[in-house]
């Protein structure tokens, strides 16, 4: 539609950025410049921000990495 352009996200959704990049953004990129983009991504947040997402990051890293290593990081 001409609201998310084939996003199929809400505008709310879509605003919210990390890096100035929004979800779908980020779940366009392949696995491996998904990994570069999370393994970068405390570098440019806030103390807070590091400290409230500490879990979250790790489980994604993880996660990504276990993709990579079993030859997926093209997807």
């Amino acid at each position: 539609c001409e609201s998310c352009h084939g996003m199929r996200l809400k505008d709310e959704v879509l605003s919210i950025k990390l890096n100035g990049l929004n979800i779908f953004d980020v779940c366009d990129m392949s696995i491996e410049k998904t990994s570069a983009f999370m393994d970068a991504l405390p570098e440019s947040i806030s103390a807070y921000e590091k400290e409230v997402s500490k879990s979250i990051l790790t489980e994604v890293h993880s996660r990504l990495t276990f993709l990579i290593n079993v030859g997926l990081g093209y997807l």
